[in-house]
């Protein structure tokens, strides 16, 4: 598969806020009102281009019930970037994400701290999440913010652009062309055999929702 860089991204959160509507919005630009809950951890492939670098990323769409956290705390290692959801008109699953920027941190000490972007899903439901208590919450945690609906189509392709971006220039991949860690892989092989990087399309990449 053609790339330039390989991220390795979680998308975390209580159960039913909308990560696997986001998932799905994402790779097949659809959405089903009805969803099983995620058993353990589905796999999704996606591709996008910045400056003129294709940047493919691997996403875990991760469960949040908590029987399944021993399992899921393995993938939170090595990771370059962490969607942690919440849903907008369920105040308890926004109080809960400091446990989930916790749990990223907690499973990441020896390394650099992947980039944590906090989603609000849900936006077209009456919202019970004040504006202000999530810039409080993102300036107390260093995280960044963006919200969407999956089920509207707004604002999913956008955030998903927005973290793969800040992981990017946080990491000077535009500078830095052999990074190898941190989640973050090197396409070498890619680079060296096309100069004229303007006109290569980003790959179609394959996605499994289960």
């Amino acid at each position: 598969m053609i790339y330039d860089f390989l991220l390795k991204i979680v998308l975390i959160g209580d159960p039913c806020v909308g990560k696997t509507a986001v998932a799905h919005r994402l790779c097949n630009n659809g959405f089903n009102e009805v969803y099983n809950s995620t058993i353990g951890v589905d796999f999704f492939s996606l591709s996008t281009r910045v400056k003129d670098d294709i940047i493919k990323t691997h996403i875990w769409d991760t469960a949040g019930q908590e029987n399944f956290s021993a399992i899921i705390s393995t993938y939170y290692r090595g990771i370059s970037g962490a969607i942690i959801v919440f849903d907008l008109s369920n105040k308890k699953s926004f109080l809960h994400c400091s446990k989930w920027i916790n749990e990223i941190k907690e499973n990441n000490v020896d390394q650099k701290n992947p980039t944590i972007f906090l989603l609000g899903n849900k936006k077209e439901n009456p919202r019970q999440v004040p504006q202000e208590d999530i810039d409080n919450f993102c300036l107390f945690h260093n995280v960044h913010y963006c919200e969407a609906s999956a089920r509207k189509n707004e604002g999913v392709f956008e955030c998903y652009q927005q973290i793969v971006e800040r992981i990017y220039y946080e990491n000077d991949l535009l500078n830095n062309r052999m990074i190898d860690n941190y989640g973050i892989k090197s396409g070498l092989l890619f680079k060296s055999q096309f100069t004229d990087k303007k006109d290569r399309n980003c790959p179609k990449d394959c996605c499994i929702i289960l």
